[in-house]
């Protein structure tokens, strides 16, 4: 089973790979070039989902884990951030590649065991996990979130302890995460 997880953002994108069969990871960061971001919003927005929707194809996931909105983030990015978000998943759907959106929180929470973990305690977790991890955080945050797919899906790469792993991967009652169905073969 392959998942792909996808931490969203305009200018450095993470996104991750697991081969849950062969026990191997790829992760990385989209950079989005000073000279698209100079172009404005809408060219920034598709540099991004181009890119994306690149390792997408290549990759070819039976699901995909993305980042869901940060509801509380304030300024002017937030609008764009949503945009990006609706593009990638509606591409997803397009594509027939079930996904589920998880908060930043409970990606923390599996990851670190502490829900508001900063930049530098998730790259800290990766590593302890993921030894041969050379990337940033974003491209950590990624392969948390794909980790997190397979893990619900009986694939985990690595150990997570219990207590972290219990409700980041199902939610809460009056918020369950709703993980998509997947038949033998995948989708």
């Amino acid at each position: 089973m392959k998942i792909i997880g996808l931490d969203l953002s305009l200018n450095k994108a993470g996104v991750a790979a697991i081969d849950g069969d062969a026990s191997i990871y790829q992760a990385e960061t989209l950079r989005t070039p000073q000279k698209v971001i100079a172009a404005g919003a809408h060219a920034r927005l598709e540099w991004v989902r181009s890119g994306i929707d690149e390792r997408v194809q290549r990759v070819k996931p039976d699901a995909a884990v993305v980042e869901a909105p940060a509801y509380g983030a304030k300024g002017t990015a937030v609008h764009q951030l949503a945009g990006l978000w609706w593009i990638i998943t509606h591409d997803l759907w397009k594509l027939g590649v079930p996904y589920v959106s998880i908060s930043p929180g409970s990606c923390k929470l599996y990851a670190s065991g502490d829900g508001s973990a900063d930049k530098d305690a998730m790259i800290l977790a990766t590593a302890r996990a993921f030894g041969d991890f050379d990337g940033d955080n974003n491209a950590a945050d990624a392969l948390w979130l794909a980790h997190m797919g397979a893990d619900h899906y009986g694939q985990p790469l690595v150990e997570v302890a219990g207590k972290k792993r219990r409700g980041t991967l199902v939610g809460t009652k009056a918020n369950p995460i709703q993980w998509p169905v997947l038949s033998a073969g995948g989708a």
